[in-house]
């Protein structure tokens, strides 16, 4: 048990782990029986012999832990130590593994698992970090703790095997358990809309069901079928696999992007495995010649471009001519490589920003060159993530290149609602110097930290400041939270403060977003102060869920470089792509 709290952590991994499971029909692998702990005892009995030897043994190890024969890039170097400068680095290392050593024999600790360098304390580990041409020092207590750490290292993997034979048995539990609960509370999800389906092509009534569906609809065109599973496959499979009856699947696995949501590619594969025709559109309307060349030179070439031989790569073929929509007299695609500063590669840190700067640097060439230039507005980035997408909507920024998210992040985790909790804290207790001072040192208000040290508690500046923000709170407890925002933004003037940043209208379209959902909540729930700012903190933790309509709102994307998620990419057109 303790094992199991110290690798799953609490609930929330429970929750993360079951979110998952996106498809209904998973499977688990391995399918493990119940595991026998059989290190269990052994470590049981080593670790007792540990535990009697380590205070008599004590001093010698910490002694023998210091000895010159051992290597300092294991065992600490004679150097000082960077965090304790009044001990050298050996001397600082040594004791904490003699601490850890004393934490791990006490009386209250089962001795599992193993503190993490009490691999440096084992007979094999010394004589491998002794220098050369030197005797390694020896002490029976080495055997000891090589007899244990062997053990343990098995036990660990045991262990190991049993918490996923534990996690399996939660999958069990919870797909009869739920379907239970919301029997006996008469709800349905929209999984369950498909999965009852799915049992009821199956059951006695099979035929008929089926019979009245192939009645009613004679053909069935799915689109984006990549990103079906086996279950909706399944289902049509049953109601169309009949004579006179038509199914038409229409996808693509080479966009196969909504695995997190459940899609399964192999479904299908499946599927195209068992049509009985197949068409494939290789006529492109979208790119340009030269595009479409250097594409299928680099995927041609590759045996198996996408992994699995049943996704073969077809050659494209352009329908536009070469002159059309030719702003571009360079190569129409260019792959670039980073060269690292030295021997040793770029770290991925590093790597990111310089690739961020390194687009933001050819965007500004496309932009403003001769009467060829691009605009803004003919050139997306794709990013894989949100915060990726930030950091490219950061440089464009700071070399003044409008720029506009079209990402899926979340308002909640946004810079302003983080601001905007402390500003109605603030507004909520007026009279708490502290929460007033974080309120005030928000970019919406503007005021600088510095002034306060430089500002007397009973100046007219700060009573002016307390005044306003009791207005506030009166305002919101008497008339609600929109006629209170309304004065705040016109009384701290707030949009203009926001629009003077590089960034303005992305932070003003947030915080009027953030504005409208919290009069929406407030008048749906009746919501006072302290259950808005609560409900707003609920929303800020990451692993609430997140809503659709809670998605950050599109600023003006006028004469603005596109900055996109590739799931949000999916579909649209750009002339200029970036895809660092």
């Amino acid at each position: 048990i303790s094992y199991a709290i110290k690798k799953m952590k609490g609930p929330e991994d429970f929750l993360k782990l079951l979110a998952r499971a996106r498809a209904g029909d998973i499977r688990i692998v391995p399918d493990l029986e119940k595991p026998q702990l059989l290190a269990l005892d052994p470590f049981r009995s080593s670790f007792s012999k540990l535990k009697k030897r380590w205070p008599a043994c004590r001093d010698n190890m910490e002694n023998l832990l210091k000895s010159d024969s051992l290597r300092g890039n294991v065992y600490g170097s004679r150097n000082p130590d960077r965090k304790r400068p009044d001990m050298t680095g050996r001397d600082a290392k040594v004791l904490s593994i003699v601490l850890a050593m004393d934490r791990l024999t006490n009386d209250k600790n089962i001795g599992f698992p193993l503190f993490k360098e009490f691999q440096l304390i084992t007979y094999t580990k010394l004589m491998k970090s002794v220098k050369k041409n030197q005797v390694p020092p020896s002490h029976d207590f080495l055997n000891i703790c090589e007899e244990l750490y062997e053990i343990a290292t098995r036990l660990e993997d045991e262990m190991n095997q049993y918490l996923i034979f534990l996690k399996k048995k939660l999958f069990e539990y919870v797909g009869v358990e739920l379907l239970s609960r919301k029997m006996s509370r008469n709800v349905q999800f929209f999984d369950d809309l498909i999965t009852r389906v799915q049992k009821s092509l199956q059951n006695k009534k099979r035929s008929a069901l089926a019979t009245a569906l192939r009645q009613k609809y004679k053909a069935a065109l799915v689109d984006e079928f990549q990103d079906t599973d086996s279950i909706q496959n399944d289902i049509f499979s049953k109601i169309f696999s009949f004579k006179n009856s038509i199914l038409f699947m229409i996808g693509d696995p080479k966009q196969a992007i909504y695995g997190f949501r459940g899609a399964d590619i192999f479904s299908y594969l499946n599927a195209a495995a068992n049509a009985d025709t197949k068409y494939t559109l290789i006529e492109n309307w979208r790119s340009v010649p030269g595009l479409i060349t250097a594409v299928n030179t680099l995927f041609s070439n590759i045996k198996a471009p996408f992994v699995f031989k049943e996704i073969a790569f077809e050659k494209g073929r352009s329908a536009k001519t070469a002159n059309q929509r030719m702003k571009m007299t360079e190569a129409p695609l260019k792959l670039w490589f980073i060269k690292s500063d030295g021997a040793r590669p770029i770290n991925k840190t590093d790597a990111v920003q310089r690739i961020a700067a390194q687009v933001t640097r050819e965007i500004s060439r496309l932009i403003t060159r001769d009467e060829s230039a691009f605009k803004p507005e003919d050139i997306a980035v794709l990013v894989r993530t949100n915060r990726q997408a930030q950091m490219m909507k950061t440089c464009l920024s700071v070399e003044r290149i409008p720029s506009v998210l079209l990402g899926a992040e979340n308002i909640f985790d946004s810079h302003e609602a983080r601001e905007l909790e402390s500003v109605l804290t603030g507004i909520a207790s007026p009279g708490n110097g502290r929460l007033l001072r974080a309120a005030m040192v928000t970019d919406m208000i503007g005021i600088n930290g510095n002034d306060f040290d430089t500002l007397d508690a009973d100046s007219l500046w700060w009573r002016t400041l307390i005044s306003n923000f009791k207005e506030y709170s009166e305002v919101w407890s008497q008339a609600g939270f929109i006629r209170m925002f309304r004065l705040f933004m016109a009384k701290e003037q707030v949009r203009s403060r926001l629009l003077s940043f590089e960034d303005g209208e992305r932070r003003l379209t947030n915080l009027l977003h953030l504005a409208e959902i919290f009069h929406q909540e407030s008048d749906k729930h009746n919501k006072g102060m302290e259950g808005l700012i609560k409900w707003l903190s609920e929303q800020r933790d990451p692993a609430s869920p997140r809503l659709e309509e809670h998605q950050l709102r599109l600023e003006s994307d006028e004469n603005a470089v596109r900055i996109v998620t590739t799931h949000k990419s999916k579909g649209l057109e750009y002339d200029v792509v970036f895809y660092p």
